[in-house]
């Protein structure tokens, strides 16, 4: 259930090996994985670390142990637990509501849990609000399980974290979607980059500055952007790496940063070399959602000359990645008969039965300008659909 990071790595340490660490973010209430590339040393479960590329990582213990929550290993050293309050849903909320979080219960720091046995709904109630202990599981469904419930005293208010069924339902599309960053602090790094290029002129040279060269590479990635090395990559290869932001330049990032410390790392996507070394294409894939693609009311029509009308005008999907892909609405109307044709294939599926489309992609070709004008532009556009098939 956990995400690659695609900047930053900080949060309470959840599980690690060799080469990858997961923490947990109780802002985000996200769980993140991420490359270690530091020195080894040993490191403590249930800890707050912050993660940099070929630096140690900044550990902070106190903050393990916070005013409303606080993370603890087992006995064994093993296990991560940690302890906070709940709320479940009360008997005002909308029956439909009730019906949508039966059997959950909000934890601020935690994110949603099951309560599949109702221990915390005979304790509390119906709408309670009481102290709880969770174990971390990562499961498909779940990072944290409701271990037991107690009468811990907290102040029990987390303003600027209400629970779901309190606040109106946020879109998964369009502005929900993170922007790229437009400047950057000592400690980022780009954890997913793809060398798109790597014999582009480098507008940025400066013959007084050892180490400027007259040809640089670039770097994509979904937090950053388009970032110059003037360090050897190779088109098509991904890498981990820092940036150098000289933050009193007056020019956009991408002419004031650089990226440094490159460290290849194995492709997160299917990605080729195409058009003679050219360009890249990478494969990815996303869920289809239905009105996303087009209006409601044009679902059922038949005629696709008089249906088209109904097709968003703007269709996107977000890759950890890529970042903000678009689709064609050519494109987009080729995924929508597929999707239908496989239902109608596949009768005995549920039509809410989540369908994974599979696409092809490569970058706009004038992604660079897209990049230093705006950083919620996308970089990325599909050029083909390859499949749709029902998600296991």
């Amino acid at each position: 259930m956990n995400i690659d990071a695609p900047n930053m790595l900080a949060g309470y340490l959840m599980e690690y090996n060799a080469t990858h660490a997961i923490v947990f973010n109780t802002k985000e209430l996200i769980l993140k994985r991420g490359l270690l590339t530091h020195e080894p040393i040993p490191l403590q479960l249930a800890t707050w670390y912050d993660f940099r590329h070929l630096k140690q990582p900044r550990q902070n213990g106190e903050q393990s142990r916070l005013e409303n929550f606080e993370f603890f290993v087992g006995r064994q050293n093993t296990e991560v637990y940690a302890r906070s309050w709940a709320v479940s849903p009360g008997e005002e909320l909308p029956m439909e509501v009730r019906e949508k979080y039966k059997g959950k219960v909000w934890a601020p720091y935690f994110g949603l849990l099951n309560d599949t046995n109702g221990m915390f709904e005979r304790k509390f109630g119906k709408g309670g609000i009481g102290s709880i202990v969770v174990r971390y599981v990562n499961r498909s469904n779940e990072v944290f399980e409701l271990e037991q419930v107690d009468d811990r005293q907290y102040n029990f208010q987390a303003p600027n974290r209400p629970a779901p069924w309190n606040q109106p339902a946020l879109s998964n599309y369009y502005d929900a979607f993170p922007s790229r960053l437009d400047k950057v602090c000592a400690r980022s790094c780009a954890r997913f980059a793809l060398c798109v290029c790597d014999g582009a002129v480098n507008y940025a040279q400066n013959k007084n500055h050892h180490g400027s060269t007259e040809a640089c590479a670039r770097l994509v990635s979904s937090s950053l952007g388009v970032i110059r090395s003037c360090y050897e990559a190779e088109i098509g290869n991904w890498y981990q790496h820092s940036v150098n932001d000289q933050k009193e330049s007056k020019h956009n990032l991408y002419m004031r940063s650089n990226a440094y410390n490159l460290q290849q790392i194995e492709p997160p996507l299917p990605t080729e070399v195409v058009d003679c070394g050219n360009d890249v294409e990478v494969t990815a894939t996303f869920i289809f959602d239905h009105n996303h693609f087009e209006e409601e009311w044009s679902h059922e029509i038949t005629d696709w000359e008089e249906r088209k009308t109904g097709i968003q005008p703007k269709v996107i999907f977000y890759n950890v990645y890529l970042g903000k892909v678009r689709i064609p609405k050519h494109l987009a109307i080729q995924v929508i008969k597929l999707v239908e044709s496989l239902q109608r294939d596949c009768y005995e599926r549920l039509k809410t039965d989540p369908i994974t489309v599979i696409v092809k992609v490569r970058l706009f070709d004038n992604y660079l300008k897209r990049n230093n004008k705006n950083p919620g532009n996308e970089l990325y556009v599909v050029t083909s659909v390859v499949d749709v098939e029902y998600l296991e």
